[in-house]
């Protein structure tokens, strides 16, 4: 298997739940504070129904988005580096 491939497969769990997590957190602020049903705040999430957005709530969308995203890089470039 080639080693760039092998290193992205290592380090992709940890980034992974912490998405997962910014998902979850999104979701129930968004829920405490649109006063919605799960169904309606799924809806929310996906960009079917629309919401008044805060900073709160784009703070929380950038940041479920870019600090997985740079651990991720940061982790794989990390271990390729370990591999030379």
């Amino acid at each position: 298997m080639d080693t760039k491939i092998a290193c992205v497969e290592a380090t992709s769990q940890y980034p992974f739940l912490l998405f997962f997590f910014g998902v979850i957190a999104t979701a129930a602020y968004i829920k405490l504070n649109e006063k919605l049903t799960l169904f309606q705040v799924l809806a929310a999430v996906v960009g079917l129904r629309s919401i008044r957005r805060n900073w709160k709530i784009n703070l929380m969308h950038a940041a479920t988005i870019l600090v997985p995203g740079m651990l991720w890089v940061y982790l794989s470039g990390n271990c390729l580096e370990l591999l030379k």
